[in-house]
């Protein structure tokens, strides 16, 4: 199937949208069961629920609705779609329920706070995951309670705890503004990913604390010749949302300067990042600069540009990206 490698490429370097279009329009057979769950992923992604269910319900007429894999990320599609009715009755349908089934349930309750009925599928599973752990470590900590978050992080078995249920911790501390728990946790991880390096320097930037989230950017670079630690696109797109939201323009200017000089990937998540923090750091020009020189552009770099412009008195222009936006591919929402 030629069109399956293009299919692939566009999914696997972040643009969900072109590989569905791929997908519908030159695969004749939509059902094409070694891709489906990339393309569940996808809607899921973009929040294509009618499709994934079109292709629910073709599953079910042709009867691989049931096949493992299949089923599993439907559940996972319905789950992380908050269709937590169609996910329950995708699950208690399946005639074989494995560990990523039943996590996708825990995720799924998770998402929506029902961390009773998370806690109460634990006791269905022989076997649990570090997934299992840092899912329900995930869902308190979203409802603020980091108390619980920890109490469950601490029953971790030592052979289950890992960089991902670490950072996860770490995490739940960060988002919820309790930075000093967050850094003796840091402190004590003996690996550490970039994200929980993100997660550390945004939670410093949004405390308002510049230094001590710049003097933990600056360790960066070092832990890389260290250890092989790289900082990569999505640890600099969530740092720029981060001085974006400071108007940090100094902090800003320092990221676009590693971004360049590690040669990190410029995908349309560190592009957007870029054009939403120089306009929100009132460098019009240099965001209009970078918006004009992509190739793509996405509903969110639109809006981005399309608000610097405007919070900066720039009326006229931002009503002439609008009449733009409308003949685009990408519709104002």
């Amino acid at each position: 199937m030629q069109r399956t490698p293009l299919f692939r490429d566009y999914l696997s370097h972040g643009f969900p949208k072109e590989a569905l279009l791929v997908y519908t329009k030159n695969l004749p057979n939509r059902n094409h069961q070694p891709i489906l769950p990339l393309v569940l992923k996808a809607c899921t992604s973009l929040s294509f629920f009618l499709l994934a269910q079109s292709l629910h319900a073709d599953s079910v007429k042709i009867g691989i609705d049931h096949d493992l894999l299949v089923g599993t990320s439907f559940l996972s599609m319905y789950s992380k779609c908050h269709q937590m009715s169609d996910a329950i009755r995708m699950f208690e349908g399946m005639p074989e329920k494995n560990v990523v089934a039943i996590n996708a349930m825990i995720n799924g309750y998770s998402m929506i706070g029902e961390m009773e009925s998370a806690l109460a599928l634990i006791n269905r599973m022989s076997v649990r995951t570090p997934v299992t752990w840092a899912v329900l470590i995930e869902g308190f900590s979203r409802l603020g309670d980091t108390i619980a978050a920890r109490c469950l992080f601490d029953q971790i078995p030592n052979q289950l705890g890992n960089v991902v249920t670490w950072t996860v911790m770490v995490h739940g501390y960060t988002t919820n503004g309790e930075m000093d728990l967050a850094r003796t946790l840091f402190d004590m991880m003996l690996a550490r990913n970039a994200f929980v390096w993100s997660s550390m320097i945004t939670g410093y930037f949004k405390k308002g604390d510049a230094k001590e989230a710049e003097a933990l950017f600056d360790r960066i670079p070092k832990r890389n010749l260290r250890d092989g630690f790289k900082p990569d696109e999505f640890t600099v797109a969530s740092l720029l949302s981060a001085c974006g939201q400071l108007a940090s323009l100094h902090h800003g200017k320092k990221i676009h300067e590693l971004i360049k000089r590690r040669r990190i990937k410029l995908n349309h998540f560190v592009l957007n990042g870029l054009v939403d923090m120089y306009a929100k750091c009132e460098d019009i020009e240099k965001a209009r600069s970078i918006f004009n020189g992509m190739s793509k552009r996405n509903t969110v770099c639109w809006n981005s540009m399309i608000s610097g412009l405007a919070s900066h008195g720039r009326s006229e222009e931002a009503l002439e990206l609008f009449t733009a936006m409308e003949e685009s591919e990408e519709k104002p929402n």
